[in-house]
């Protein structure tokens, strides 16, 4: 039974059991002649993809936005490398790009294909920030591509040197692609075998996305999230790559996955990954399936990277798998003849090159079992020249072999690179983890000392920073402190500066906890990547059965209430101030808590005397008061758990403000006879100046801070409204407007760069003048994405002015 299902196994794969009992044998397996139509089509689609994501999510089009002129702050790889002059940096994306398109053509393939690798994990390695799993399998994507010879068909190469561009390519070609894709699907699947994931606290509000309506007509929102998103999830990943695999699942396998990225482009902001992710699908194919639908009828060559069987037909025959009739057919194709003859060397000698089909993945055996005596008869392999086994071939098959060793290795490296690490495993980009953690942020606070005279401030987070991502990992936690000292003593002359974070976060709905310890100086803290850095916290993950009871308490909150639970670590406390605007209590949930509390506002903080302490046990409540900060220190041997209940009234009065605006406005569309200014006096100025400018301008600073921020939200929703009913046409539109601009702003910002890099820059008021050229029109007919799946209520959409409870706190 068990030597039946190994020969099913191998015969499905398309290789026999003695093929891997010597190295020899592996050696012919790999290097079997095979079409290279498949991983033409593959190499073809890859290259148009990298050719649109450039300037779209590698950034060519916002690069100037992207690496701002000092004072700024950069995260790349290695902490002493600093990104080049502007200019070499559009000349490094322009190399790229025409890389990308020598892959796309297969002109001058090898150098094209370099170029692109080069330059990709260059760029990749400048801004860590920007990592992601997909970013990742583009940059492996494009070094196997350069390592196969995925030009020998349907490239401008194989036009021009129609000899080795249009000849077969050893089977390892399409081995190491295809595992690699089997990896990213495998690994992903095994990765969501974490609790998290299978328990649907992931992403937990993944269910509410549009996409999901059908799934409605019989399944909760809470239940589509569980079994369909993480469920789903889980079940396709760690089984995709045996469905490709397989020629009896190959079809659904293909249409599961594809519709699995179809939908991933509509959930996720991910670029062109699901586009990349269905273009490597049809590699699971036969190798000649584009021509077996017409594309293409011309057979490839023989190829001195192939290895040949002697007589493919003899080789069948002793298979005993093929009948007459393939026989004839295999016979007519191997017996032919090219009449061209060649002449090499001094000699003159001259040899025949025979025309060959493409080899059936079956057909290349290296040894072969007699029927009859049940002995082993060995079949020669030879080379196209008619050599045997040359050093390329153990290369190629001693590379699959390590190549793929090493990605199955990676995901799992972690305990090498601690320095890495914080609640989970290193950098968010070759681990294959998609989606398993989600984070969210409640308090930053940043604080600076002077060395030397000890007074002390404190920085807006991220204020030298383009992104936030900076603050979940440790190597770049230690990167924006160094820059910030260095900031802060060149540009602003504070000395021996010491840096002091408090970060505060939730992975997957626990407790709001530290994740940065507040009394280390990250300036002087050591960091290596080996080593744990010594100021991280704990995940305290004890507590991680909290988060459905938390999930109980959010559900029972009144309209207009929010709450934030926190867990805090004793030895520590957390200050905190609650705006005017708030009403705040606060209420223990585990352990026992001090509340410090002002007794007069404005009053000096330093002072004791004007602190009242109050203890808190579990269920206890306590009302905070407004426009004043309180300390929360927990009391208790372990780490204390409490909860805010928040009600914003600024936030409550928009709310209503904004439905009686809204039914107003659309009664004055409909002719209605309304009295406004008598019934509503303090809506009427709002809606005169939302007639008044129309859908461009907000009141034009005629209007308070309060009725120009309901102005905005009220015209954004009318925009939003008008974007869902507006018609199919009108979209596509307003679609190819934004994405014309990208490459117009591409095209100009590259050609100034190369400008300026030949002949130097022009004066400022011709680079002002370029640069209005390249942004032009782009306010208007380059609106924002405005996803379905964004939260349509009111505090999603308040201006900075007006700041839901969250942000406060």
């Amino acid at each position: 039974m068990g030597r039946s299902m190994c020969s099913w196994l191998c015969t499905s794969l398309g290789f026999r059991e003695e093929d891997l009992k010597s190295w020899s044998g592996f050696v012919h397996l790999l290097n079997r002649p095979t079409d290279p139509a498949s991983l033409a089509v593959f190499r073809i689609l890859f290259g148009l993809l990298m050719v649109l994501d450039i300037p779209q999510e590698r950034g060519l089009a916002s690069l100037d936005k992207k690496y701002p002129l000092p004072p700024i702050c950069h995260f790349p790889l290695f902490h002493d490398f600093q990104p080049p002059p502007i200019d070499f940096l559009y000349l490094t994306y322009l190399l790229m790009f025409i890389g990308a398109v020598g892959i796309l053509l297969g002109a001058c393939f090898r150098v094209s294909a370099l170029l692109f690798t080069v330059t990709y994990w260059f760029i990749f390695t400048l801004d860590k920030t920007t990592w992601n799993n997909h970013s990742y399998l583009y940059g492996i994507f494009g070094l196997l591509l350069s390592l196969t010879n995925s030009h020998h068909a349907w490239s401008v190469d194989g036009l021009i040197v129609r000899g080795g561009k249009r000849a077969d390519i050893p089977l390892w070609n399409y081995t190491v692609v295809r595992a690699q894709v089997f990896i990213v699907y495998f690994i992903a699947g095994l990765k969501k075998l974490d609790f998290d994931w299978l328990a649907g606290y992931s992403m937990g509000k993944l269910g509410s996305h549009w996409l999901f309506q059908p799934f409605r007509l019989f399944l909760s929102e809470e239940m589509i999230c569980w079994l369909v998103v993480h469920g789903g999830g889980f079940g396709l990943d760690i089984s995709a790559g045996f469905l490709l695999t397989f020629p009896v699942t190959r079809l659904l396998g293909l249409v599961m996955t594809s519709y699995f990225h179809i939908m991933n482009s509509q959930l996720f902001n991910i670029g062109m990954f699901p586009y990349a992710m269905l273009a490597s699908g049809p590699l699971f194919l036969a190798a000649d399936w584009p021509k077996r639908l017409g594309f293409g009828r011309n057979q490839p060559i023989r190829s001195e990277l192939c290895l040949y069987p002697e007589s493919t037909v003899e080789l069948k025959r002793q298979q005993g798998t093929v009948d007459s009739k393939v026989i004839g057919r295999s016979k007519l194709a191997i017996d032919r003849k090219d009449t061209t003859k060649e002449t090499k060397g001094e000699g003159g000698e001259s040899e025949e090159r025979g025309k060959n089909t493409s080899i059936d993945s079956k057909m290349a055996g290296v040894t072969q079992t007699s029927g009859a005596t049940g002995g082993r008869k060995k079949t020669s392999m030879k080379g196209a020249s008619g050599g045997g086994m040359r050093w390329i071939h153990r290369i190629g098959a001693a590379f699959t072999i390590i190549y793929i060793c090493e990605q199955l290795f990676l995901p799992y490296s972690h305990f090498i690179s601690q320095g890495y690490n914080t609640w989970t495993g290193g950098l968010y980009g070759y681990s294959w983890d998609m989606m398993i953690h989600s984070r969210s942020h409640q308090h930053v606070r940043i604080m600076y000392k002077d060395g030397k005279t000890g007074e002390t401030g404190f920085l807006k987070p991220g204020v030298w920073a383009l992104t936030r991502r900076w603050k979940d990992h440790p190597d770049m936690q230690k990167q924006y402190a160094a820059c910030a000292a260095h900031i802060l003593q060149t540009w602003h002359d504070v000395q021996e500066p010491q840096i002091y974070m408090d970060i505060w976060s939730s992975l997957n709905d626990r407790f709001q906890q530290r994740l940065v310890d507040p009394r280390v100086d990250l300036v002087r803290a050591n960091w290596s990547p080996l080593r744990p850095a010594p100021w991280l916290l704990p995940l305290l993950a004890q507590l991680s059965p909290w988060r459905q009871r938390l999930r109980e308490l959010d559900a029972q909150l009144s309209e207009g209430e929010e709450a934030v639970f926190l867990a805090d670590f004793p030895g520590l406390h957390l200050e905190n101030f609650i705006t005017a605007d708030l009403k705040v209590s606060i209420e223990v949930l585990s352990g026992s808590v001090a509340v410090e509390t002002s007794l007069k506002r404005g009053s000096d903080e330093d002072d004791p005397e004007n602190w009242q302490n109050t203890s808190l046990s579990i269920g206890e409540t306590m009302k905070l008061p407004s426009g004043s900060y309180h300390r929360v220190y927990p009391l208790s041997s372990e780490p204390a758990c409490y909860g805010y209940i928040s009600f914003n009234q600024t936030l409550a009065d928009i709310k209503h403000n904004l439905t009686r605006l809204i039914s107003l406005r659309e009664a004055i569309l409909n002719g209605s006879d309304v009295n406004i200014e008598s019934s509503d006096p303090n809506l009427f100025p709002i809606l005169q100046a939302w007639q008044n400018v129309g859908m461009d301008v907000a009141g034009n600073g005629t209007l308070p801070d309060w009725a120009e921020n309901l102005l905005n939200v009220a015209m954004e929703r009318e925009r939003r409204k008008m974007r869902r009913v507006e018609r199919v046409r009108n979209r596509l539109l307003r679609f190819a407007f934004k994405k014309i601009h990208v490459f117009r702003r591409s095209i100009l910002m590259t050609s100034f760069a190369m400008r300026n890099l030949v002949f130097g820059h022009p004066s400022q008021s011709q680079l002002l003048q370029e640069y209005q050229l390249a942004d032009w029109n782009e306010r208007e007919n380059m609106d924002s994405d405005v996803t379905e799946d964004q939260d349509s209520t009111v505090q999603g959409e308040i201006t900075d002015e007006v700041q839901s409870t969250r942000a406060e706190l």
